[in-house]
């Protein structure tokens, strides 16, 4: 029986999916987090964060990402004022330094599987949203539609990573190396390896552990 997947594109000058970011630093995973996608699919269906159909959609879809180019890491130098009060009770101006840390030219391939009803109406409202998508942070805009398409050519997630072809066009131009192979992850709660970006405790948005495959493919050909 072969599986219903939605695939998706993910590229843009900027992207940031941020792990662990707390405070003044703000950093970036080197691939796409569930929560990160899971909030883009929610922009397209209209769910406000602190929603239960925002959270339900953690359980309701498993994922997969290709990196099909990893890009490079960039930070960005931001600086920020304000008024704190002292302990005598008088306020002092104050700067606080932040960095934040972006993918730059990267390109990943994001595959969801799930009940085939609910994979064609996140498919309807990806290309077609209901808020604006974006790549991890709010500044982070697309430079290519999102929705690349639904299949259901291959039996799993794993078989649709090792054999979809592998695509990059990443700002108009071709990369200067071909890969001999693919970065992939998996969910999979059987492993042991784990990501802490699955469905978020409230009123904390402490994100709890989601198992995770790792593995590399031989680049899929074209066509």
């Amino acid at each position: 029986m072969k599986a219903t997947l939605l695939l998706l594109r993910l590229e843009g000058v900027l992207q940031s999916w941020g792990i662990k970011a707390r405070w003044d630093i703000r950093d970036t995973a080197s691939a796409p987090t569930k929560s990160g996608v899971i909030g883009m699919i929610g922009c397209a269906l209209g769910y406000r964060r602190d929603s239960v159909e925002l959270a339900n959609l953690f359980d309701r879809l498993k994922m997969a990402v290709r990196i099909e180019n990893p890009g490079i890491i960039t930070m960005d130098y931001h600086t920020v004022q304000g008024n704190l009060w002292t302990a005598a009770g008088n306020q002092r101006n104050h700067t606080i330094v932040s960095k934040r840390y972006y993918l730059q030219d990267a390109s990943f391939l994001v595959i969801l599987e799930g009940e085939k009803s609910h994979i064609e109406s996140i498919s309807a409202a990806i290309q077609n949203p209901k808020w604006p998508i974006y790549l991890g942070r709010k500044s982070c805009v697309p430079t290519r539609p999102v929705f690349e398409g639904l299949t259901e050519e291959y039996a799993n997630l794993e078989e649709a990573l090792r054999k979809i072809p592998w695509k990059w066009r990443g700002a108009q131009r071709e990369p200067k190396t071909t890969p001999k192979t693919l970065q992939c992850f998996l969910e999979d709660e059987r492993c042991e390896r784990t990501r802490p970006d699955h469905a978020p405790m409230f009123p904390s948005r402490l994100y709890r552990l989601r198992g995770e495959k790792a593995f590399r493919v031989n680049l899929p050909n074209e066509g």
